[in-house]
């Protein structure tokens, strides 16, 4: 259902920037089947999506606090999302028996590593710094080997876009250790292009969602990292979204844009916002409210 803020129009198809080719598509759908790569996907060198790594250090741990407590929890094989913990004291599951689908979202999106690699960055020593490293890459690695297909929660834009993200963070905070140890930076790099590779077809073919933002993120950011025409594809694609999202400069033409922002106009040319569910209701309500009629 669309919800026109200024005008209708003709119906269009919703545009998301450039759809990518059939070579991109085919080695997507092959690999998220099983299928590995022969070569290492090419990065690009001098392009830090953490450029203030640096900065950190052990002085910081205190400051770090709350992320080295989700790290040791990861350690323990206790997991919380949505305010449910789990724990694995048999090792990693990851679709553990009982849990919604929100859950497994959430589980799926791997943002445990972001807290392993400060915990590492603010280690006092080197061996501690190599323990979370372990941590990391059997965290990582268990999701790479273990989970297959392309559905479900683990597949949704919220799950792929936060994973992608997640996973590049990781290769940045322990580069250091990933230079030295080749299989697991190979595996690691590949699995990150080919989720790429599948957001970008599953961004264009998306008519509304409200994890579009982190889509774009999360493409502009492997974008940066990996060279080649299919990464300068994700940078364009990514930029495409941002422009879709309604902002000061792109809304003034509509009834109320401070009501506007941040929503998903369907294209360059057609200013509605396609809404469902949950936040149709919640969007009559609040323009209600605005017209008084509430």
């Amino acid at each position: 259902m669309g919800v026109a803020l200024e005008r209708g129009g003709v119906s269009q198809t919703p545009r998301r920037g450039p759809v990518p080719g059939f070579p991109a598509r085919l080695r997507s759908a092959l690999t998220i089947r099983g299928w590995t790569r022969g070569t290492e996907p090419k990065v690009r060198f001098g392009q830090p999506i953490l450029p203030g790594l640096s900065t950190i250090g052990p002085d910081d741990a205190a400051l770090a606090g709350e992320f080295i407590a989700v790290a040791e929890a990861v350690r323990a094989g206790s997991f919380a999302y949505l305010g449910r913990e789990v724990a694995m004291p048999g090792g990693m599951e990851w679709f553990p028996a009982g849990v919604s689908e929100r859950w497994l979202a959430a589980h799926h999106r791997l943002e445990p590593l972001l807290a392993i690699g400060v915990a590492a960055a603010v280690a006092s020593d080197p061996s501690e710094r190599a323990d979370w490293y372990e941590v990391g890459s059997e965290f990582s690695g268990s999701w790479i080997t273990t989970v297959r297909g392309a559905g479900g929660p683990a597949w949704g834009l919220e799950a792929l876009s936060r994973r992608v993200v997640n996973l590049l963070y990781f290769h940045q905070l322990f580069a250091n250790e990933l230079r030295d140890d080749t299989d697991v930076r190979r595996r690691l790099l590949s699995s990150i292009f080919s989720q790429a590779e599948y957001l970008a077809s599953s961004v264009a073919r998306a008519t509304s969602d409200r994890w579009l933002v982190a889509s774009a993120h999360a493409l502009l950011l492997a974008g940066r990292c990996f060279d080649g025409l299919e990464a300068r594809e994700w940078v364009q694609q990514g930029t495409a979204l941002a422009w879709d999202q309604l902002r000061p400069d792109n809304s003034y033409l509509l009834r109320n844009p401070e009501r506007a922002k941040g929503g998903f106009r369907r294209s360059l040319v057609e200013p509605e916002v396609r809404i469902e569910f949950v936040q149709h209701a919640a969007s009559a309500l609040i323009r209600g409210h605005g017209l008084g009629v509430l």
